[in-house]
């Protein structure tokens, strides 16, 4: 833990880091009493991404995983660019909107939202899907805390600067859930039809291996409202996975180099879905 709080303090002095997640609820209060006689320790319960349908049209849905280097300096500059605009128009001098924007109060809000949004090198932001796209609505706004300290830097009281945070948007999809198990479950099902009938469907084919996985997509939508009720498509992925940082398996959903080497080497198998009688499962083959 020590050399943890260096490390990190080294690099990044004046930001919050988290030293253990999970902890056992007794842990949780044990250290809570501590926090009166260790300056800088603070227990803190915050909830996380759940997704109680696992699999489940996750290719729609997508993952939230770590702000990446490209997205934090974007962010940044963006507000440094409104930042410069709102200086310079409050000191009277002429400086242009920037692009995209209809008038100053556009600015203003634009300003007021990233600051509360309060993106950092901590930050969980969507990667794929609608948590990407709707990322800003989704993630709401983060309260402060600003409290006194006495001179051997013990909590006192809250001062009434103290701003409560703000819980993100909801958003409700279209989709059907039931259908888009029962879609998935075609395609899942359709992958060992395809694969015994791969050697029938041309010229010569019988001497052809064919692809481990074929994959597919099934898209149903209501004619008259235009609705999508189910956007299917295999393979897929767990978007819990990326929660709670399974590094293998996160590897396997995201082909990284590392899980290709492992394939050629033969320490990872090739992986994919089948149906059986007890639900679906989960099918393996060296790779060749």
């Amino acid at each position: 833990i020590e050399d943890e709080i260096y490390a990190k303090a080294a690099l990044f002095p004046n930001t919050p880091f988290t030293l253990k997640k999970n902890v056992p609820e007794s842990l949780y209060y044990q250290l809570r009493f501590a926090q009166k006689d260790w300056p800088g320790l603070q227990m803190v319960r915050a909830s996380k991404r759940f997704y109680p349908h696992g699999q489940v049209a996750s290719n729609v849905i997508g993952y939230i995983g770590a702000i990446d280097e490209n997205l934090y300096y974007r962010i940044a500059s963006e507000k440094d660019l409104l930042t410069t605009y709102l200086n310079s128009r409050a000191e009277g001098l002429p400086v242009p909107l920037p692009k995209g924007f209809k008038s100053s109060c556009e600015v203003e809000e634009r300003f007021l939202e990233m600051k509360e949004k309060v993106y950092n090198l901590r930050s969980q932001v969507g990667k794929t899907g609608i948590e990407r796209t709707f990322d800003e609505h989704l993630r709401g706004f983060f309260g402060r805390r600003q409290v006194a300290v006495g001179a051997n830097g013990r909590f006192l009281h809250d001062l009434k600067a103290s701003t409560q945070a703000v819980s993100g948007q909801r958003i409700l999809l279209s989709l059907s859930v039931e259908l888009q198990e029962f879609a998935e479950k075609l395609l899942i099902e359709n992958e060992k039809e395809r694969d015994q009938n791969f050697a029938l469907a041309g010229n010569n084919h019988e001497t052809i291996a064919p692809p481990w996985i074929k994959g597919g997509a099934i898209v149903a939508m209501v004619p008259k409202t235009g609705e999508v009720i189910a956007l299917a498509s295999y393979p897929r992925s767990n978007p819990n996975t990326f929660i709670e940082k399974e590094t293998a398996e996160i590897h396997k959903w995201l082909e990284s180099k590392t899980y290709i080497a492992n394939l050629w080497d033969g320490t990872s198998l090739l992986e994919r879905e089948t149906l059986s009688v007890s639900g679906i499962d989960t099918y393996t083959q060296k790779a060749s």
